[in-house]
């Protein structure tokens, strides 16, 4: 049975670019959510990010224009004020986002996310003894 992974993804990302061919190139069923197209509203953030601590998710680029208009750098907010912020401009949800299952892990490090997901990129030949 193929594994089914979500990938939260915005097309003008190169780094969720990246993701996006490193997936499609698996033997996985993959579904990609355009968050550029699509945003995440309040409720559909609060359900994939659960109980993670959410400063993983909030977007670092100092670069982001909601972020500082919504000075989150400087005051410390709580998770219903952030949530909220994430939904209100999806700018800034760090991205990708990768989900399978319960399993969920965010950024582009491409081995972390076979390590989850338990794949190797194809043409990867596993090494064994003898």
């Amino acid at each position: 049975m193929k594994k089914r992974v979500t990938l939260y993804s915005n097309p003008d990302d190169p780094t969720c670019q990246r993701v996006e061919e490193f997936l499609s190139e698996q033997d996985i069923i993959l579904n990609v959510h355009d968050v550029k197209t699509r945003p995440l509203d309040f409720n559909q953030i609060s359900k994939l990010l659960r109980n993670f601590d959410l400063k993983h998710f909030y977007n670092s680029n100092g670069h982001s224009k909601g972020r500082k208009k919504n000075k989150a750098e400087s005051e410390p907010l709580d998770r219903q004020t952030i949530i909220g912020q994430l939904a209100a401009d999806n700018t800034l949800l760090r991205l990708p986002i990768v989900l399978s299952g319960r399993l969920l892990t965010v950024g582009d490090n491409v081995d972390r996310i076979g390590v989850m997901l338990q794949i190797r990129p194809i043409g990867v030949r596993e090494l064994t003894d003898g």
